[in-house]
C-alpha cells in the first residue's frame, strides 16, 4: 500500500496566509521569540496576493534587520499616548511634560493623529506645520516639530520606524533674534520708579543677578545669606496644570550661587523688614512657607502673573515701553559685558550651559566690546611708545655724559703737555 505523502510544513519565518472570519485575507509571520513563545506580526489585505506581498516584504526586512515591530494599524495618536506615559513622564521636567501634552492634544493629534505610524511621512509633518503656520507663531510651530521629532526618535530606537519623519522635514524659519536690554537712562528711571514698591527687591535682584522669573519667585529665605551677600538658586516656582509647584532648575548649571551687589543686598534687607511687618498684620492668615517674594497678605507663593503686573506698573511710572520681565536678565548680561566682565563669569552667573550660548544671545554687545578693545590697544601702543621715548632719552643722557667726560679728560691732557 502506497504511503500518503506527508503534509509539507512551512519553514521558520515563511509566514501563513488565510481567509479571515469576516471576509478579506490575513497573514502572520514569526519575527522572533519571547522565551519559548513565538513573536508574530500580523497583516491584513483585500486579497491573498496583497497579504503575500506584505509578508514577502516583511520577510526581506527581517533578514536585513530593519523590520518594524509596530502593529500595522497602530496610529500616531496611539503611539504618542504611550510615549508620553512610558518615556516622557519619567524623564522630562513637569513643565516640559505639560508643554508636550498640550502640543500633542491641541495641534498634532487633530491634524495627523489618525495616520498609521508606519505610513507617517515627512510630507504629513510638513503639511501639518504649513497648516499651523497660518494660526500659530513660527516659534510654536518649531516646538511642534521638536516635540514630534523627539517622540519619533524613540520609535526609531525601538525599531517601530525606520526613519524619523519629523527630522526629515524643514523646520519653520524663525525671525532674527533680537534681545531687548535697558539703556543706562532706562535703568536709572526704572530704579527710581521702583523705589518704595512692595516688590522693589524682586526687580532689583532680577536686574542685578540676571535670575529668571521662576527662580526669583522660588527663592526662599534659607537660601539667602545677607551677611555673605549671596543667594543660592536651587529651585524655581512654576505653574503646572493650574497649580504652583517648586521644580528643579532649568538645566544642571542653572543651580548656582550668585553674589549680590550692595544695592541688591540692601533691597533684600529692606524687603525682609517689610515682610516681617506684613506677617504681623496678617496674624493667623500668614502661612510661613519661607518664600522671599510671597503674597503680602498670606505668605503663600506669588503667582508670576501678579509679579508681571507689578512690573508693568513700574514700567509705566518710568515711561519705559516694550520691555518684558525676562529682559531684566538680558539687561544684566548686556551691562556686565559692556563693562568688560569676562564672558565665562557672566555665563556662570546666568546659569547658561556654555559660554558660546552666552555670546550667541548677547552678541549685540560685541561692537561696544570691540570699541573698548580698540581703545585699550591704543593705550597699550601709547604706553609702549612712552617707554621707548624714556629709554632713548636715558641713553642719550648717558651718552652725553660720557662724551662730556672724555672731552674734559682730553683738554686736561693737552694742557699738561703744553
Amino acid at each position: 500500500m502506497a504511503r500518503k505523502p506527508r503534509k509539507k510544513h512551512r519553514a521558520n519565518a515563511e509566514g501563513s496566509v488565510y481567509r479571515g472570519s469576516h471576509g478579506g485575507w490575513r497573514g502572520a509571520l514569526t519575527v522572533g521569540w519571547i522565551g519559548k513563545k513565538p513573536k508574530r506580526k500580523f497583516f491584513r489585505g483585500d486579497s491573498q496576493e496583497a497579504v503575500v506581498d506584505k509578508i514577502q516584504k516583511a520577510r526581506r526586512d527581517l533578514r536585513l534587520g530593519i523590520l518594524s515591530e509596530a502593529p500595522e494599524k497602530h496610529t500616531l495618536e496611539q503611539y504618542l499616548e504611550s510615549w508620553l506615559k512610558d518615556v516622557a513622564t519619567p524623564r522630562v521636567r513637569p513643565k516640559t511634560l505639560a508643554h508636550y501634552q498640550g502640543l500633542i492634544d491641541k495641534h498634532i493629534v487633530p491634524v495627523i493623529g489618525k495616520v498609521p505610524l508606519l505610513k507617517l511621512s515627512p510630507r504629513h509633518v510638513q503639511m501639518m506645520l504649513t497648516e499651523k503656520l497660518a494660526t500659530l507663531s513660527p516659534k510654536t510651530c518649531q516646538h511642534l516639530r521638536t516635540c514630534l521629532r523627539v517622540a519619533l526618535g524613540t520609535a526609531v530606537k525601538w525599531n517601530l520606524l525606520q526613519r524619523n519623519a519629523a527630522a526629515l522635514c524643514d523646520a519653520p524659519r524663525l525671525p532674527d533674534r533680537h534681545v531687548r536690554a535697558m539703556t543706562e537712562e532706562e535703568m536709572g528711571a526704572f530704579e527710581k520708579a521702583a523705589r518704595g514698591h512692595p516688590f522693589e527687591a524682586a526687580f532689583v535682584v532680577a536686574l542685578a543677578t540676571g535670575a529668571r522669573e521662576a527662580e526669583i519667585l522660588g527663592l526662599q529665605w534659607p537660601r539667602v545669606d545677607l551677611e555673605k551677600r549671596q543667594i543660592e538658586i536651587a529651585v524655581q516656582l512654576q505653574r503646572i496644570n493650574s497649580k504652583l509647584v517648586l521644580t528643579s532648575p532649568k538645566t544642571r548649571k542653572s543651580a548656582r550661587t550668585v553674589l549680590l551687589c550692595d544695592v541688591a543686598a540692601k533691597a533684600l534687607t529692606a524687603h525682609k523688614m517689610r515682610q516681617e511687618t506684613d506677617k504681623r498684620l496678617a496674624s493667623t492668615r500668614w502661612q510661613d512657607l519661607g518664600f522671599v517674594f510671597a503674597n503680602p497678605c498670606t505668605g503663600t507663593p506669588l503667582d508670576a502673573r501678579t509679579l508681571v503686573r507689578y512690573f508693568h506698573q513700574v514700567l509705566d511710572a518710568a515711561g519705559i515701553t516694550n520691555l518684558r520681565f525676562h529682559d531684566l536678565r538680558h539687561s544684566c548680561a548686556s551691562f556686565l559685558l559692556a563693562q568688560g566682565v569676562p564672558v565665562k563669569m557672566i555665563s556662570e552667573m546666568l546659569g547658561h550651559s556654555s559660554t558660546s550660548f552666552t555670546m550667541d544671545v548677547y552678541g549685540h554687545v560685541l561692537p561696544k566690546l570691540q570699541q573698548q578693545a580698540a581703545t585699550e590697544m591704543d593705550a597699550v601702543f601709547e604706553a609702549a611708545r612712552k617707554a621707548q621715548r624714556e629709554r632713548e632719552e636715558k641713553e642719550n643722557s648717558l651718552r652725553g655724559a660720557a662724551t662730556g667726560a672724555a672731552t674734559s679728560e682730553k683738554i686736561s691732557v693737552t694742557r699738561f703737555l703744553n
